[in-house]
Formats: C-alpha cells, structure tokens, sequence
C-alpha cells in the first residue's frame, strides 16, 4: 500500500521523468493488483507414487508468489 500512495502522488509533469508517457501509461499501472491463475485443470496435481502426489510446478510457483506478497 505505501508503493501505491507513493505512486498516486506523482505529478502529471514528473512522469516524463519515469520515459514514460503520461498519455499511454503511468507508473501507477505498473502495479499488480490481481495475479490470474489457470484454473485446476490446467496445473492438475502429479503423482509420484499411488498414495503419494506432488503439485504442479505452476502451482507451487502461485504459492510460492502469494506467500512471499503477503510477508512484503
């Protein structure tokens, strides 16, 4: 949150500063608000033995993001 009101007080005429264009983007938008994920279908679980499965390396990967957000 504190990224997110530094970069909402930003001035339109410092953002050519940033080589951005105020017009296209601004450096508020370079914040990620909400990480799509594919759905179950799409990372299923693997198995690794009959009793034993393991998830799928995008999974852990989206866990592994989520975690690491959240302790930021």
């Amino acid at each position: 949150m504190k990224v997110y009101l530094i970069f909402s007080k930003i001035r339109e005429e410092d953002i050519p500063l940033f080589h951005m264009d105020s017009n296209l983007c601004r450096p508020i938008d370079l914040l990620i608000f909400q990480l799509p994920a594919p759905p179950l279908c799409i990372r299923p679980s693997v198995a690794v033995t009959q009793t034993v499965k393991n998830e799928d390396d995008l999974t852990v990967k989206l866990s592994e993001i989520a975690f690491f957000n959240k302790e930021i």
